[in-house]
């Protein structure tokens, strides 16, 4: 079994990766929103949802970090990344499921690691 320092360390690790990347994926909506609100377009959502899911990624990839809004975070995450896979699965973009899935899988890891280690503070 994995002290609770090292499962710390593990559970820093995957929230760097996953606020990193989803910081940069959910600022993309607004930096290249042109591309981002054409594609939700596509998709039969209104323009005005690529700004809120991009801000919604945003603000739970910091919420990652803060003690009373992690679990919350990581359910927000959880349900946009479900909700990607369902888009891309309804329109056949079976290419674009490889990002959906890994955020799950690292989301999912993040919760697991959470309910062994009720130690939520920062390493030694």
């Amino acid at each position: 079994m994995l002290s609770d320092k090292v499962l710390n360390r593990i559970r820093l690790s995957i929230q760097i990766i996953l606020a990193v990347f989803l910081f940069l994926a959910g600022s993309a909506k607004f930096l290249n929103a042109a591309a981002w609100t054409k594609m939700f377009s596509n998709w039969g959502y209104p323009v005005f949802f690529s700004y809120v899911i991009g801000l919604l990624e945003m603000a739970a990839a910091i919420g990652l970090f803060i003690d009373k809004t992690r679990l919350y975070s990581v359910y927000l995450l959880t349900m946009i990344m479900l909700g990607a896979l369902g888009t891309h699965l309804v329109h056949s973009e079976f290419h674009r499921l490889t990002g959906p899935l890994l955020y799950l899988v690292f989301l999912g890891g993040l919760y697991y690691i959470m309910q062994r280690s009720p130690a939520q503070t920062a390493i030694d």
